[in-house]
């Protein structure tokens, strides 16, 4: 089981999540929207790291039909999201 990730927070190259293609669910304190695949990550580089989004979510857990990026999950530049919001906790144990 992983910690979701929201607006905000980073992957493993320290490039965070800049919005969410949704706009209704927020987790942590202070609240910030949770990411589904698809979400701008800061470009971090050049090529795939220019523009990257969040990919890889858990299609059991979804948002406007759009799965819930959580940690490890791998953005469409092959990083993977690092540590979320500890406080919701998606996926098989």
């Amino acid at each position: 089981m992983t910690e979701v990730h929201r607006v905000g927070d980073k992957n493993n190259d320290g490039a965070a999540v800049t919005s969410s293609l949704q706009s209704t669910v927020y987790a942590g304190d202070p609240p910030k929207l949770i990411a589904v695949d698809g979400s701008p990550v800061a470009g971090h580089g050049t090529g795939a790291h220019a523009s990257p989004t969040t990919d890889n979510g858990d299609a059991t857990v979804l948002i406007d039909n759009k799965p819930v990026n959580s940690k490890d999950d791998a953005d469409t530049c092959g990083h993977t999201r690092d540590a979320g919001e500890s406080s919701v906790i998606i996926g098989p144990e």
